[in-house]
């Protein structure tokens, strides 16, 4: 059976050259220059006590290009007790940066904006304001996590106090690892082809108050990997779930897409966090379970001629010609998109053939998320250099991949 293939014929008219005739250049083919960033900061919360953990969150949004971040520089009275990263999307990009800090004296504070170096420019984002008051001994009983979102324990529930629907059933174990506090990785499959996306995602069980001092994420050193924890995981009430005869609340820290880069039992590695509370007698580390996935290569049956391994998804692609007709000599623009969502192709395969020259492609792209699955789309802007007359044929544009839901390439 033959395999089919996603593939594209173009053509165009070539005309004989003729003085002053209209040049096509890359200008016709130049893609919009990365702005300003935009920043958006906030606290989690604008009055507090002393000894009461709370967060500030920094949100910058950039195109064509990654931001950097110096440290936020913190007014006396104030100190931090944990930090963690975000970064998420294509060519549109969102960096998310969580302070974790507590108040150590009472009194009113501005918490200046931490500077962001973006295209040799420097941007600060407003100082925040917050009111300390002293201790009163009903310190809020909230878990502060990485991300910067926060949930009351409830350590004075009954069981009969917790809905039905709060409870999983699929994220009940026999036994718990720790009385108290645990992390846990959950694949959600165990087999994969190279460049199949298996979806990992990190819980916190927990029967006890604690602060995050420091957190490290699973390396996943054999994975191209994109953080897909969305803002409802983050704001969502805490689900429960059965270790054995206890319930612990149970709440996602960390969802990520990970992407296979070679054929073996590879491993995940362990999530890890620095904690601090006080049922926990002090600083004390907790690490999450090691998860194995078993990955393979697409199968050899039917398998098209220039399939590259890692093409893995369900794809679409489209082509304009910018132009129909061009002098003898010259250039034309040609705008290939990809479309679609899975380990996305870095390019696609244009004809080789006597008369035509493809130039390096510039690349455009951009990530989202749609139900827990990364989707792209990304374009590749050709300029073609044209040595012949006539009707020319520019040949197929095509692109192979394996579809892992209909087991197919």
């Amino acid at each position: 059976m033959k395999a089919p293939r996603l593939a594209l014929l173009l053509r165009l008219i070539v005309a004989t050259a003729t003085i002053g005739g209209a040049a096509v250049t890359l200008t016709d083919v130049a893609f919009a220059q990365a702005g300003k960033p935009k920043l958006s900061a906030k606290l989690s919360a604008t009055r507090v006590e002393v000894g009461e953990p709370f967060t500030y969150e920094l949100r910058i949004t950039t195109q064509g290009g990654d931001p950097e971040v110096t440290q936020i520089a913190l007014p006396a009275g104030i100190s931090k007790i944990g930090e963690s990263a975000m970064q998420g999307g294509g060519q549109t990009r969102q960096t998310i940066v969580t302070w974790q800090l507590m108040a150590v004296k009472a009194g009113r504070y501005a918490i200046p904006g931490p500077p962001i170096a973006f295209n040799r420019q420097r941007f600060v984002p407003g100082a925040q304001s917050i009111e300390v008051t002293p201790a009163t001994g009903r310190r809020t009983n909230q878990l502060q996590l990485p991300g910067g979102f926060s949930i009351r324990i409830g350590g004075d529930e009954s069981d009969d106090d917790v809905p039905t629907a709060r409870e999983k059933a699929e994220l009940a174990l026999p036994s718990a690892p720790d009385n108290l506090l645990f992390l846990r990785a959950v694949a959600n499959k165990k087999t994969a082809v190279i460049g199949e996306q298996v979806t990992v995602t990190f819980y916190a069980y927990f029967r006890a108050n604690f602060h995050p001092e420091e957190s490290h994420d699973a390396p996943f050193d054999d994975f191209r990997t994109v953080s897909i924890l969305e803002d409802r995981d983050t704001q969502q009430g805490p689900l429960y779930a059965r270790a054995g005869q206890d319930r612990y609340n149970v709440k996602v820290i960390a969802r990520v897409a990970a992407f296979p880069l070679k054929a073996g039992v590879l491993h995940t590695g362990t999530a890890k966090m620095k904690l601090s509370g006080f049922r926990m007698g002090g600083l004390t580390d907790r690490e999450s379970n090691d998860e194995t996935i078993t990955v393979t290569e697409p199968p050899i049956e039917y398998r098209p001629p220039g399939y590259r391994f890692g093409d893995v998804g369900q794809f679409k692609i489209e082509a304009l010609v910018q132009a129909r007709r061009i002098d003898e000599g010259g250039a034309v623009p040609v705008l290939i998109t990809v479309t679609g969502s899975g380990s996305f192709p870095d390019s696609v395969r244009v004809p080789d053939r006597t008369g035509l020259e493809w130039l390096d492609p510039e690349k455009k792209e951009n990530l989202g998320i749609q139900g827990g699955t990364v989707a792209w789309w990304r374009s590749f802007g050709y300029v073609v250099r044209v040595k012949e007359t006539g009707s020319v044929d520019l040949g197929a544009v095509d692109l192979s991949y394996w579809n892992p839901a209909a087991r197919r390439y």
